[in-house]
């Protein structure tokens, strides 16, 4: 089933979603009687070590056999999950999340009174690593790490924007493997007049670690206590980022920061456009088995209630 499939039905959806939950079920329990199968193989394949034998094991060779049998059922449990989900779940899940993205996705987006002209893309980037480095919004770890996709275009409430799902990470270990930085979803909203003269970037505290290398000339306090007590904010020219940064603009950030509860959050501004980044537990563009495909529509649109509430940032700052 092809992602660009357009005329499959909800109700063709909810059974392609049941056939890769029952797969999922059928996997874990699976698994399960495989490790019993697999502890009984190595018990039996000992046996003669715990019979009449007489063999007398000391200590440190008892601790030696412990850990070889627990490493043995590792890594046979993973080759056998590894089955099992290529097996059971894999192509199942694969089909159905096709067909949700290229159908039902689209079709609740179309229904969103806020949104109108909205163009969705699975597998389109709505960024480059280049932009996004260059916007200084995010920690962007390396290059060929970062990955972007879930291209939505559009506009909401008549301001035109681009959002996609992104990941960054670094390097991490000796072999230098990669160990995510970010992934979440990143938004820009392009200003109909440019502001030039002027770079931007807030974050809160929390990230400024992550952020120490990617800051752009100074850091200002905006003298707004609730606001400063969260967030950073890093300007290339102070009294203008003071001048933008006017009360109604903290309180629509802070508002943001308070729908996104626990999730990071970046802003920058570079004169032409507002970025938003904001890390999230789940891409709300993503199936899943366990629920109802009719109730991931949720899901959906309240991805677009935080796309409103970027545009509003926007039209503070304007």
């Amino acid at each position: 089933m092809h992602v660009t499939e357009q005329g499959i039905g909800t109700e063709r959806l909810e059974k392609l979603r049941r056939a890769a939950d029952k797969g999922h079920k059928i996997k874990k329990r699976a698994a399960w009687i495989a490790l019993a199968l697999v502890i009984v193989w190595r018990i039996w394949a000992n046996r003669y070590l715990f019979m009449e034998s007489g063999l007398e094991l000391s200590s440190g060779a008892v601790v030696g056999l412990l850990f070889s049998e627990l490493l043995t059922i590792a890594i046979a449990m993973i080759l056998i999950h590894l089955v099992l989900y290529i097996a059971l779940f894999n192509g199942r899940y694969n089909r159905f999340n096709a067909a949700f993205k290229s159908h039902f996705v689209q079709e609740t987006l179309s229904r969103s009174p806020a949104l109108t002209g909205a163009g969705y893309e699975g597998e389109g980037a709505a960024f480059t690593y280049e932009e996004l480095g260059e916007a200084g919004l995010l920690p962007m770890g390396v290059k060929t790490f970062f990955r972007c996709a879930d291209k939505l275009t559009g506009a909401v409430e008549g301001t035109n924007f681009r959002s996609g799902m992104v990941v960054t990470a670094v390097r991490s270990g000796s072999k230098g493997s990669p160990r995510e930085v970010f992934n979440g979803q990143v938004v820009a909203f392009a200003l109909p007049e440019a502001k030039l003269g002027l770079r931007l970037q807030i974050f809160q505290q929390k990230m400024e670690k992550m952020m120490k290398r990617q800051t752009v000339g100074e850091q200002v306090w905006t003298g707004d206590a609730a606001f400063d007590d969260v967030f950073f904010v890093y300007t290339d020219n102070k009294d203008g980022a003071l001048a933008l940064l006017a009360t109604p603009v903290l309180q629509k950030i802070l508002a943001l920061s308070e729908k996104a509860a626990d999730r990071k959050l970046y802003l920058s501004f570079d004169g032409r456009s507002l970025y938003i980044g904001c890390d999230i537990f789940k891409n709300p563009f993503d199936a899943v088995t366990y629920m109802p495909v009719e109730e991931q529509r949720a899901n959906i649109l309240a991805d677009v209630e935080i796309l409103q509430m970027g545009r509003d940032i926007l039209e503070a700052l304007r």
